[in-house]
């Protein structure tokens, strides 16, 4: 969870409640992980699945 802060929605919410919300998404399909080899970089987004809902 390296953008902490950056959430505004209208209710705070702690980082495990954060954490717990990407696991779930994670776990449903609805988030992927995605590596970059040419970046060397790991990114969490969200599933083309999802984007079709």
């Amino acid at each position: 969870m390296l953008r902490e802060g950056t959430d505004y929605g209208s209710v705070e919410a702690s980082l495990q409640d954060k954490v717990d919300q990407v696991l779930m998404q994670l776990k449903n399909g609805q988030a992927v992980i995605v590596y970059s080899e040419l970046h060397e970089t790991v990114n969490i987004k969200v599933s083309q699945n999802s984007q079709l809902l």
